[in-house]
């Protein structure tokens, strides 16, 4: 289990949020829901450990969903900044649980980005255990972009809209603040907008380290080159991080083409390390 919700850590976090929301409100293009704190793993170390970062919410899909999962989840006062470890108890609490643990945060829920992190945190000298929910222990997982735009027909994703991120930087500072990471994992695009990158390594002297989204459009387009590579990957791969791979599920992505993205994650890696060493 998480860290419990009662913590100080929690507690402090939930109420450093209630802050900025009565202060800076929630912008009038997304959806009124208040922003969810981190996920955070019960063996979390704050000052050393890894946070993931996912994009945006993807609220696309509440039409179709359970009305009252959605009103306790999201509306409910008491629940809707802690609603990641909610995601997390009712789906534990199924009598079939999924390979990956649900948070709510859907390239870690399909398996996708919590592979990757594994990956990172193993190359980083991080802990790494051999299960989805071990590892997640050791984590604290969010989305960067702490808002949704306000449309039910399809995700609009703002991850290169400057403007519509400085809504979510207060709330990710004070994260970077308060849980300290050695690592960061975040949206590529996100990073690379100068003023987001300058407002967040002033805050944190973590290592962060910029990826595309997991998603099936960079898997199977984006990412199409690395085939070769990928191919290479999955051969040689650790047992640990095949089982893995092999439970991934995301909609329109063929699943051979999910090690496309550890070929990238490792491609990233290397550069990180090559800046560091001609440093």
């Amino acid at each position: 289990m998480p860290v419990p919700l009662p913590s100080a850590l929690v507690q402090e976090m939930v109420a450093k949020f209630k802050a900025i929301v009565e202060k800076e409100k929630t912008p009038p293009w997304a959806f009124r829901y208040n922003p969810p704190i981190p996920f955070i793993g019960q063996d979390y170390p704050v000052g050393g450990g890894l946070l993931i970062y996912g994009s945006a919410e993807e609220l696309t899909w509440l039409p179709k969903t359970n009305d009252k999962l959605l009103k306790t989840f999201y509306e409910d006062d008491k629940k809707d900044f802690v609603r990641r470890w909610h995601w997390f108890e009712h789906y534990e609490k199924k009598a079939s649980c999924n390979f990956f643990p649900t948070i709510g945060v859907a390239p870690l829920d399909s398996g996708g980005l919590l592979a990757a992190g594994w990956l990172v945190a193993k190359r980083c000298g991080l802990p790494h255990p051999d299960t989805p929910r071990e590892f997640l222990e050791t984590c604290a997982v969010s989305n960067w972009c702490k808002f949704t735009i306000l449309c039910m027909v399809s995700n609009h994703d703002y991850a290169d809209d400057v403007e519509k991120l400085k809504c979510s930087l207060p709330y990710v500072i004070e994260e970077l603040s308060m849980l300290k990471p050695a690592v960061v994992i975040m949206p590529a695009t996100t990073y690379n907008c100068k003023t987001i990158q300058d407002a967040i390594k002033k805050e944190c002297d973590a290592r962060f380290v910029p990826l595309s989204q997991f998603d099936y459009k960079v898997i199977n387009m984006q990412l199409k080159k690395l085939e070769g590579e990928a191919h290479q990957l999955q051969k040689a791969a650790d047992p640990v991080l095949a089982k893995w791979m092999s439970a991934i599920q995301v909609k329109g992505a063929k699943k051979g083409n999910h090690w496309r993205y550890l070929v990238h994650v490792k491609s990233v890696l290397k550069d990180i390390e090559k800046i560091c060493e001609d440093r």
